[in-house]
């Protein structure tokens, strides 16, 4: 089972990543876990994850991103909507980037993270 930690403020956006994941990926071998704060996701750091993802850029993001970098060596994912936020997250320590902003409405909506997070853990 590969273990996920998703910081994002808004606790109500997992199961919309869960149930997106799902449609491309049937099998339940990635498990997502949700922290609301940038403090939160310092102190879990260590918590064996096998990939990091970093939803959005407010107070705080860029620092506990590079306070996360230093104790924790495996892949991290800028996944803001905002291009120009996620570039500040890989210059505070992120591995990967989304490859182009995320479609916010219609079918395929918020697809991009599921897809990269497959990519990434090489589960494609």
């Amino acid at each position: 089972m590969k273990r996920v930690l998703f910081v994002h403020e808004q606790t109500g956006q997992l199961p919309l990543y869960v149930a997106k994941l799902r449609l491309i990926r049937p099998q339940e071998d990635v498990a997502l876990e949700q922290v609301a704060t940038p403090g939160e996701a310092v102190a879990l750091a260590t918590e064996g994850w096998d990939l990091i993802i970093w939803m959005n850029w407010a107070k705080g993001v860029g620092q506990a991103i590079a306070e996360v970098r230093q104790i924790y060596t495996g892949p991290m994912l800028a996944a803001s909507s905002i291009a120009p936020y996620r570039e500040e997250m890989v210059r505070a320590g992120c591995s990967h980037n989304l490859d182009s902003d995320m479609k916010l409405e219609g079918p395929d909506m918020k697809l991009e993270v599921p897809a990269k997070i497959l990519e990434i853990l090489e589960l494609k």
